[in-house]
């Protein structure tokens, strides 16, 4: 149908050039060419179509999705990031979309179509952003709306803090709790790696920490962990594991420190070893306002001396008041 349509549009368009042509001495011939070359480029554009390889994501798994023969109900592939199961139709062929995961369309190897499968498995949705994201810096100066439409179509190249933006806005905009939380280190400063911003959300009646940068959530006992559980669990060497949620690329090529993140993150104790440098102080961002504890008064003049810390912007609470207020209260 497609093609009809350009032809019977070049048709019109061949008629009206062949007037200029007589005037401007244009070759017939040469514009023959031009449209007989558009419609073999259009052939091609249609069976790379026809190629395309669709399949899905999901932790550390991949499975081919083939188009089915018989279908009822389908619709056409939605035009947002996030859609429900269902069965969708993409170049003419119905796919089944019904299991939650992230769903790739692939035509010459390149991303054509990228979209989130949600129903209510919050782990599941966060691995696939995790899947999309690649730790890098050149989408961060964009804007919510378009990162989101950027994701449909391709990887994010994203720092920690753009990332963990990026998922709370999504998860509230799904109607999920979360709050962005951060480390700071007591160590001295590189420029670099002096703290680090992850996730928090809260789920099945708890807070559970999700640092999508790093493709990964904590565990202890096989029981998830809390931001401030995973920084006791860092002070105390505690033999937690760490669960990943996606195994693609972990860093752009083009990112300054590429190399030095190989060294230190690339296996996992080297990642434990960077976390306990980088998230020594805990905060928490509510209302505006980073909320920030420490074990003694000599770790606390320390970060602040360290962070030239503005205290219109972040504000210190003793350890119990920090868990009364951040996991105890009306607050979560």
């Amino acid at each position: 149908m497609t093609r009809v349509i350009v032809l019977a549009w070049m048709v019109g368009f061949f008629v009206g050039l062949t007037v200029v042509s007589l005037s401007f001495h244009i070759s017939i011939d040469d514009f023959k060419n031009v449209v007989l070359n558009a419609v073999h480029t259009m052939d091609k554009v249609n069976e790379n179509r026809e190629n395309a390889k669709v399949y899905r994501i999901v932790f550390n798994d991949v499975e081919d999705v083939k188009p089915i023969d018989k279908f009822d109900e389908c619709k056409p592939l939605p035009n947002e990031l996030i859609i429900k199961p269902g069965i969708y139709i993409y170049s003419g062929k119905a796919y089944k979309f019904d299991k939650e995961g992230l769903y790739r369309i692939l035509i010459d190897g390149k991303i054509r179509e990228q979209r989130i499968v949600f129903k209510d498995n919050i782990t599941v949705l966060l691995s696939s952003i995790a899947w999309i994201h690649t730790h890098g810096n050149r989408d961060d100066g964009l804007p919510y709306f378009k990162l989101k439409e950027k994701a449909k179509h391709s990887k994010l190249f994203l720092t920690c803090g753009y990332i963990s933006k990026f998922t709370h806005e999504i998860l509230n905009e799904l109607g999920v709790k979360s709050r962005i939380v951060n480390g700071c280190t007591l160590h001295n400063l590189t420029g670099y790696d002096d703290g680090h911003v992850m996730i928090e959300v809260f789920t099945d009646g708890k807070w559970i920490l999700y640092d999508i940068d790093n493709n990964c959530y904590f565990e202890e006992n096989k029981t998830p962990l809390s931001f401030i559980e995973f920084w006791m669990a860092l002070r105390n060497d505690e033999n937690f594991s760490i669960r990943y949620l996606a195994k693609d690329i972990r860093v752009d090529t083009e990112f300054p420190y590429l190399y030095y993140a190989e060294i230190k993150l690339t296996t996992e104790r080297g990642l434990k070893n960077w976390y306990k440098r980088v998230v020594e102080v805990p905060r928490i961002y509510y209302n505006g306002i980073y909320y920030y504890t420490t074990m003694n008064e000599k770790e606390k003049e320390k970060y602040e001396r360290l962070h030239n810390v503005k205290y219109l912007l972040t504000k210190y609470l003793d350890y119990k008041t920090f868990i009364n207020t951040f996991y105890n209260s009306s607050i979560q």
